[in-house]
């Protein structure tokens, strides 16, 4: 799975630059979920979550397929919730 080309590159460049994540939240019982380490632009995970949606039903690309699949192949896809729930009605879904 090719985790970068997934967020805007003027969301890493000046959005979030090379900023370090120490100047925003640094209280770990009130974090929600796991640690951002090094600077916000090095990873694009954060920058395509913290895009703003322009409607209410949503898709955050997390990755792409690197290679071309055979018609058939079977693809295991394992998730890590590291979010705590949340109180909003919203749905996960994996495309």
């Amino acid at each position: 799975m090719a985790e970068t080309g997934i967020a805007w590159p003027v969301d890493l460049e000046k959005k979030y630059g090379a900023q370090g994540a120490s100047h925003f939240n640094d209280v770990p019982a009130l974090r929600g979920g796991g640690a951002v380490a090094g600077p916000l632009n090095g990873g694009e995970h954060l920058a395509v979550w913290m895009r703003t949606a322009a409607l209410p039903a949503f898709r955050k690309l997390w990755g792409r397929v690197a290679q071309d699949l055979p018609a058939g192949a079977l693809v295991t896809v394992t998730v890590a919730n590291r979010r705590a729930p949340l109180a909003a009605a919203g749905n996960r879904h994996a495309i």
